[in-house]
């Protein structure tokens, strides 16, 4: 190593150019002649690069001389940058050692369509023409023929170039995506799934939040590598934006991401959904996070790979394991996690207490500098946990108040135009909405939503009445309530009753009672709509959901909603539904006409979750009537 050592160091002064070529030499041989193993192939893998080099010195003078072949020894000094990129990707990571394995084999794969491209462009030049030219020019100039032999290999170069790039493009993207559907399937994860987190846009400025990045607490969790600032804790009431913030905070750690230098960094994140089943659990994190991670790294596809197609079951513990293994496999890494206070039962203590009580000392043993982000209500359990680190509250942050009025601004102008109001009745309005909101984003929109849907100038008017005018969310819903309730003709009522018990439950609309306003229009802000990514534009495929938790609690708690009575009525329909005349009919039977109707499209739902139901039905001790129908149904689909 010494002699090798002295070797490379006369070189490096020799060029500045030749630097690029000896530095990440020197640089990988000291780091892996610390592991027997690792130095070996790594002077195997140079040693084919030496073969495929050894005929290039016997051009040393041709080369001077002639464009041609100076483009071919460009074409070299390409293929060698290209490998020693490779090089670096694998000795560079923290603990390097424990992820050889799978790097190596990434390594071996990217490098070879190099080595291919180094040994074409050996035998183009051990052709006998350009052979004995270059023994001719020691004595005279080349003739026109062979100036045409060399431009024909220029162009041979051109296409070696493009036709191994292909090759090993295709390659890569067939090899990386059968990984990556297995890893779907085995994770129950989609990338689409990953991405709809961060892409589904809140109604809300797009400059929102921008002042969390001049925010002193942020910046000394951004910046300093210092262990007590690692972790911070971004908490504030239901309803003030830190979601938003969250899917800010991220997005501008993609940006500093790709503008850094490759491989270098992670960044994972994952929403915590209290609505959504796989949303809501440690093991939905991991999954989730483990996902990403390995969408983002091709070492880590190959890791996770193996690891899980070796097990027929994966245990919690076993996802822990390797998401702590794939986070430190760089030397920089990002973790954010939002909505903890609406994970289930403990899976929130589950969660916080791999992160910090695994993840990162995993992340200091390794030389890996871990970010976490936790974003959540002060609901005692959260708060108690993490009273030790940084943390923001957003109700006492001045910045995130004024977000809150330009928002309040912004709508009140699209009011103000409705209702033709004077410039001091919309400034007043501004200020009665942002003064009660109380760093609630939520409140704000909730009232400004109601107040847009006011039928007139006159009721708009008696809304904002002190008596009238809503202190807080719940007198907010309350207002929302009596007016899409309690002031509408019956058959409105049931169809809002009707559509927020769905909602609540993910049930589907039965069709023969379709009403011709959108959900959003009858339900008001109780709901909110986004865009189908299959079909976007189509109002009969948007997808509703309620606003917020808060809403949801709110419907259940005043008996807007009667839970017992939606899973009843959900079990008698799936169990009837799927014990009907079309899935008990006999294979001869042709059953095109109900495929075309969509008659099938509650299939996955009902199969899914009736039991469910049923379950939820057995567990109440009300209403022993109805309970005896959903049993009898249930029966009866059993005996179908």
């Amino acid at each position: 190593m010494e002699h090798i050592e002295k070797l490379v160091t006369i070189f490096l002064n020799a060029s500045d150019f030749v630097a690029f070529i000896w530095g990440p030499i020197k640089l990988a041989l000291m780091i892996a002649t610390s592991w027997t193993d690792s130095v070996r192939k790594l002077i195997d893998a140079y040693e084919e690069i030496a073969e495929a080099l050894d005929n290039l010195a016997f051009f040393h003078n041709l080369i001077r001389s002639r464009d041609h072949l100076k483009l071919v020894l460009e074409d070299y000094f390409s293929d060698i940058l290209r490998f020693h990129r490779c090089v670096l990707g694998v000795f560079s990571r923290p603990e390097w050692k424990r992820f050889f394995e799978w790097a190596w084999g990434s390594f071996r794969r990217e490098v070879k369509p190099i080595l291919k491209s180094l040994k074409r462009k050996q035998a183009l030049l051990s052709d006998d023409k350009l052979q004995s030219h270059a023994i001719l020019k020691e004595v005279q100039d080349s003739d026109q023929c062979t100036k045409d032999q060399f431009s024909n290999l220029h162009t041979s170069l051109a296409d070696i170039r493009s036709t191994l790039a292909s090759e090993q493009l295709q390659s890569k993207i067939l090899q990386a995506q059968e990984m990556k559907t297995y890893l779907e399937s085995r994770l129950d994860v989609s990338k689409s799934q990953t991405d709809l987190q961060l892409e589904s846009r809140d109604p809300v400025d797009e400059n929102s939040g921008i002042w969390i990045f001049s925010n002193p607490v942020f910046k000394g969790w951004e910046g300093e590598k210092s262990a007590e600032n690692r972790v911070l804790f971004l908490n504030g009431s239901p309803g003030s934006g830190k979601s938003t913030l969250a899917k800010t905070i991220i997005r501008h750690q993609k940006k500093k991401e790709a503008s850094a230098a490759p491989r270098r960094s992670f960044l994972a994140y994952f929403f915590f959904k209290h609505n959504a089943t796989d949303r809501r659990t440690a093991r939905s994190m991991l999954q989730h996070v483990i996902m990403q991670l390995v969408n983002a790294d091709e070492t880590i596809m190959r890791l996770a790979h193996e690891r899980l197609s070796t097990k027929e079951v994966t245990e919690l513990a076993d996802l822990k394991e390797l998401a702590s293994n794939c986070f430190t496999a760089r030397p920089n890494a990002t973790l954010v996690l939002d909505g903890l206070d609406e994970a289930t039962g403990n899976e929130q203590e589950i969660s916080i207490k791999w992160c910090l009580d695994k993840l990162l000392p995993a992340a200091a043993t390794c030389g890996c500098h871990l970010k976490i982000l936790i974003c959540g209500q002060r609901d005692g359990r959260l708060d108690c946990i993490l009273s030790s680190y940084p943390q923001i509250r957003l109700d006492l942050v001045d910045a995130h108040q004024k977000d809150i009025e330009q928002f309040t601004k912004d709508q009140a102008a699209n009011i103000g135009a409705r209702f033709r109001l004077a410039r001091q009745e919309e400034e007043n309005l501004i200020s009665k909405v942002s003064s009660a909101s109380q760093g609630m984003f939520l409140y704000a929109r909730v009232v400004l939503d109601n107040l847009a849907a006011m039928d007139s100038k006159r009721d708009f008017k008696d809304e904002l009445e002190n008596d009238s005018f809503p202190k807080d969310l719940d007198q907010a819903y309350d207002r929302i309530t009596q007016r899409i309730l309690q002031n509408n003709r019956p058959s409105r009522d049931t169809s809002v009753k009707r559509i927020l018990g769905w909602i609540v439950y993910k049930q589907i609309c039965d069709i023969e009672n379709a009403r011709l306003d959108s959900c959003k229009a009858i339900c008001s802000s109780f709901v909110d709509v986004t865009e189908c990514d299959l079909f976007p534009n189509i109002e009969s495929e948007q997808v509703v959901s309620m606003v917020h938790e808060t809403a949801t609690k709110y419907l259940v708690l005043n008996g807007t909603v009667n839970l017992l009575q939606e899973h009843i009525d959900m079990a008698l329909f799936c169990c009837r539904y799927l014990s009907s005349h079309s899935f008990t009919m006999s294979r001869s039977q042709n059953i095109t006409d109900e495929i075309r109707s969509g008659y099938f499209s509650f299939l996955d739902y009902a199969a899914a979750h009736y039991a469910l139901h049923i379950e939820k039905v057995e567990a109440s001790t009300d209403s022993a009537l109805t309970l005896e129908a959903v049993k009898q149904a249930a029966a009866d689909l059993a005996k179908a």
